[in-house]
């Protein structure tokens, strides 16, 4: 009886053992199949490559529209303000605002409620009262490269002017390799302004940030302009003391 017994609880034992074993292998085949197939669906999914780009529906040849994105978040934004604020152009007044991204001011339409590109000629001016901020559409050079955009003016007289350059930059995501992987969502990144200036009908260039490269911009003036700087601790990086040092060299 004891020995019938003992080989019924090896038995047992036996089978337990072999359903466990085929149960771990039909479960690893499951997993593995399962992550396979999501990693073929992030390189199909747009949400980390074309998460966020324009395109032109049927509506308009001129509409501006945001692609749906399938997952994630983004981070960011392309606008330095998402809402549409008055904006006077000439003697008119529309709903507008900046995509900084795109370099394009983005025009909201009452009549059907779509939003459209505004179109600016070279010189155009556009005045934001509630900011008290004015943007011109104008010709600048960046580096060696002559551009075309919108920069925020900043200080002008007839001979002086300063303006400034507003960024942003898209990174791109990346999606997980593995289920280890940390995800990194697409983001739009606020960059540091730009500074340029322009005296008397000469182009419109790049503000030095360096000390000495300024100076020699007014050579006559060298002496009175370094030792304003040196008493009031102007900054060439800070939009606030450049407006003064222009207001003085403009004395």
């Amino acid at each position: 009886m004891k020995k019938y017994f003992k080989n019924f609880v090896y038995l047992m034992f036996i089978k337990i053992m072999k359903n466990l074993f085929l149960f771990t292998i039909i479960y690893n085949l499951f997993i593995g199949f399962a992550f396979a197939q999501k990693k073929d669906s992030d390189k199909r999914s747009p949400t980390y490559d074309e998460s966020y780009v324009h395109k032109t529906p049927e509506v308009s040849p001129w509409t501006v529209a945001e692609m749906p994105r399938s997952k994630g978040a983004l981070k960011g934004s392309p606008y330095i303000s998402e809402d549409f604020i008055a904006t006077k152009v000439a003697d008119s007044i529309y709903l507008m605002r900046y995509n900084a991204f795109a370099d394009v001011f983005e025009q909201y339409e009452t009549v059907g409620g779509h939003v459209v590109p505004f179109a600016a000629s070279n010189g155009t001016k556009l005045e934001i009262p509630s900011l008290k901020k004015t943007y011109q559409f104008l010709n600048f050079k960046e580096k060696s490269t002559v551009k075309q955009g919108f920069l925020v003016v900043l200080y002008e007289s007839d001979n002086l002017k300063l303006y400034k350059k507003e960024k942003i930059n898209f990174n791109r995501g990346k999606a997980p390799r593995t289920s280890y992987d940390r995800a990194f969502p697409d983001e739009f990144e606020r960059q540091r302004d730009v500074f340029y200036y322009q005296i008397n009908q000469s182009g419109i260039i790049e503000l030095p940030r360096n000390k000495r490269q300024f100076l020699n911009l007014f050579d006559e003036h060298k002496r009175e302009i370094n030792s304003f700087m040196k008493e009031n601790k102007i900054s060439l990086r800070e939009e606030n003391d450049l407006i003064r040092l222009f207001r003085f060299i403009n004395q």
